[in-house]
């Protein structure tokens, strides 16, 4: 995941967000990212078991305070809360457990961030504690309807915080419009997934948001890469 995401490209293309088709609305016409997308960017399956839970919310919440002995909510678990119980070797937890913990960090605070940045959806517990299963789930196929969900909230006018996958947003862009893209750093050209191509290693690249929109308003279809991955491009995840 990127370090420091591009917040004014990113905030200029929120802008043209559409929920009802969830697509961006430029002048020429629309585009949107897809499951190939995201399966060639992050590197992850969008194929196999539905990562989606069958518990209540009761449920959910007994299942966390008895696995981990913490009294957080099945909206969120508290990133300090999994940090703890995580690293702490006097947690009583066993070592899958904690392999659990370390992976429900992950996915929180990349592919599943809330508004807060520090609450992680108490429903992938269910999930992720059986960390054998873990390469069975559709995780593609889950990350983007999420983002999905998460650009219609941005997109809002009274809203004011962001959450999802931003950087398989960011990397999206980046692909299809080469000219908001940084330099692919030396020797990323091949890199597979797509998203370590543009690892800025630190470099924050900003552009002021109105400068954006207008370069957005005048842009033409012959600007935009509609192919940007080779028709071989293979995945192995």
């Amino acid at each position: 995941m990127f370090q420091h995401p591009n917040s004014s490209l990113l905030s200029s293309f929120v802008e043209r967000w559409q929920p009802d088709t969830n697509s961006f609305h430029m002048p020429w016409g629309e585009m949107t990212i897809t499951l190939h997308d995201v399966e060639l960017i992050l590197g992850v399956p969008s194929y196999g078991n539905v990562a989606d839970h069958y518990y209540s919310q009761e449920q959910i919440i007994a299942v966390i305070q008895s696995d981990l002995d913490i009294s957080d909510s099945s909206i969120g678990i508290n990133a300090q809360n999994l940090a703890g119980v995580a690293d702490s070797p006097r947690s009583g937890l066993s070592t899958e457990q904690r392999a659990a913990c370390y992976v429900l960090y992950l996915l929180g605070s990349s592919f599943f961030t809330d508004k807060s940045g520090n609450n992680f959806p108490g429903k992938l517990w269910s999930l992720v504690k059986n960390v054998s299963s873990l390469g069975g789930f559709t995780w593609g196929a889950a990350t983007l309807p999420y983002l999905y969900r998460s650009l219609g909230q941005a997109s809002r006018a009274d809203a004011k915080k962001v959450s999802g996958c931003w950087s398989l947003l960011e990397a999206w862009i980046y692909l299809y419009f080469p000219m908001f893209a940084p330099p692919v750093r030396a020797g990323a050209r091949l890199c597979k997934p797509y998203i370590q191509r543009f690892a800025m290693l630190g470099h924050k690249m900003e552009n002021k948001l109105i400068d954006l929109r207008i370069r957005l308003d005048t842009m033409i279809t012959d600007e935009v890469r509609y192919t940007p991955y080779r028709s071989d491009e293979i995945i192995d995840v």
